[in-house]
């Protein structure tokens, strides 16, 4: 097995060979992977935050990069360090981003951790009266964020295992972002992506990013058979919603 914590230089190499200008713009270029983006050319795209020293968050970074740009919008991604590690909802405010992808055990850690402690206890001893682990990790989290973020329901796949201090509480991934930012139509398409995502299939996509796999290429099936998106093709993508004017 392949480690999934492989060193920065190996990552930012992967994605330095599937980028176009490097870190200076988000050319509309159909045959451009995903790109970063920076002060200068953000504009009103969406802007995605990611840690690119985790192939999981790369992925994840992927994925949400080629969905966002099948609704309509402009989309980059801003790299962003140790991204499982911080707050995320705390990251989204104080960093230049529109979008970042969290853990939904690991974040309820971070906003409540007396909260989180009990509710790892209360699953480890079988206390939540035939509820979902994952359900009321989730509800627990949603009230505990701040008002103007909101997310989606949590994925199947459970990720930020090189995190996890809390070993029984369930870790979904869930993306957070502003909740001015999609339309109700393109949150439920945010929406369904985000539940269609299987741990298996995730941490299949991470070991290849470890690997040294383009992300573009290892995400393509994927998108192709669950989001009807084709990488290779983007004008035969038809999008899910319209575009939306960023505020």
């Amino acid at each position: 097995m392949v480690s999934l914590r492989p060193s920065r230089t190996l990552i930012a190499a992967v994605l330095a060979t599937s980028l176009v200008g490097g870190l200076t713009g988000c050319a509309d270029d159909s045959d451009s992977p995903i790109k970063f983006v920076n002060g200068e050319s953000r504009g009103s795209i969406v802007k995605i935050g990611i840690d690119t020293s985790e192939p999981e968050q790369v992925v994840l970074g992927e994925i949400y990069y080629e969905i966002i740009k099948a609704m309509g919008h402009s989309a980059g991604v801003v790299p962003l360090n140790d991204v499982y590690s911080r707050n995320a909802a705390e990251l989204l405010q104080e960093e230049d981003v529109d979008l970042v992808v969290a853990c939904s055990g690991v974040l309820l850690q971070s906003l409540d951790s007396r909260g989180a402690k009990a509710l790892d206890s209360d699953i480890a001893h079988d206390r939540l009266d035939g509820e979902d682990p994952s359900e009321v990790t989730f509800d627990r989290l949603a009230g505990a964020l701040p008002g103007n973020i909101q997310t989606v329901d949590p994925s199947p796949a459970q990720g930020c295992a090189s995190q996890v201090e809390l070993e029984h509480l369930p870790n979904s991934v869930i993306p957070l972002f502003y909740k001015s930012k999609f339309t109700r139509k393109e949150v439920r398409r945010i929406n369904a992506m985000t539940r269609v995502l299987s741990t298996v299939q995730l941490e299949e996509m991470s070991e290849e990013v470890a690997q040294g796999k383009q992300p573009r290429f290892v995400t393509a099936d994927w998108l192709r058979e669950y989001a009807s998106i084709n990488v290779e093709n983007p004008d035969a993508n038809g999008g899910e919603a319209e575009p939306t004017a960023t505020p």
